[in-house]
């Protein structure tokens, strides 16, 4: 487990003995992506960034990096997608928590803390300003499928060819296993009634990435709200 999810690596290798110390470099690479990125972690990179409101902090290459992807994209979705949107987490998992809705007041109060134009990036110096108080950044969006790709550039570095990486819904492969057309994954379809149709798809060379209420979600006076 890292990054609060199953992170699985599946690789060819020409040995056992090497096969173990390729994935004891990748899983120690991704450990240290989570200990910048996790917002789980108290003592996070992140997470001590967000304790820093109103200071300019200079932040690791890793972490200037997501977040200017996040800035990025916030631009590009008009802020559909945004990193700053903690505070709405946070709320979503009390909800989900105490199977109940809080009230209206607390939403706005935890929405008046969001938004994507109260962080100040300073490329120079990978510095980094939170404008706004009681700010809570969220990478969960997007520091998976970051760690999905530092461990394939890990795993193609040392040799490995062959490769599926997945941190939860967020998957990359590289060549297929020998013989076959990609590595299989299996998708889960879901109509209005609650129907599940799995669907095959093979992956070479490709990344995915899923999201859904199959499982991130609660049930509050009959009506389902999920995490997304």
């Amino acid at each position: 487990p890292e990054m609060g999810v199953d992170f699985h690596l599946k690789f060819y290798a020409p040995s056992r003995s090497r096969a173990d110390r390729v994935a004891k470099a990748v899983y120690a690479r991704v450990e240290e992506l989570n200990d910048i990125f996790s917002d789980y972690e108290p003592n996070s990179e992140l997470n001590r960034l967000c304790r820093g409101y109103g200071r300019s902090m200079k932040v690791s290459d890793e972490l200037f990096d997501v977040l200017s992807r996040s800035q990025e994209l916030s631009i590009r979705t008009r802020g559909a997608f945004d990193v700053t949107a903690g505070p709405s987490v946070r709320f979503w998992r009390k909800v989900r928590k105490q199977r109940k809705m809080l009230s209206l007041e607390e939403l706005r109060e935890a929405r008046s803390r969001v938004g994507f134009q109260k962080i100040k990036l300073n490329a120079k110096q990978n510095v980094v300003t939170l404008t706004s108080p009681g700010m809570q950044l969220d990478l969960g969006g997007i520091a998976k499928g970051y760690a999905v790709d530092e461990a394939m550039r890990i795993l193609k570095a040392k040799g490995i060819k062959r490769a599926f990486v997945a941190a939860s819904g967020d998957m990359l492969a590289s060549e297929a296993p020998m013989g076959k057309p990609g590595w299989k994954v299996e998708v889960r379809n879901v109509d209005q009634f609650g129907n599940i149709y799995p669907r095959a798809i093979h992956l070479r060379n490709q990344a995915l990435s899923t999201s859904g209420d199959t499982e991130q979600f609660v049930e509050i006076d009959g009506r389902r709200f999920s995490h997304i």
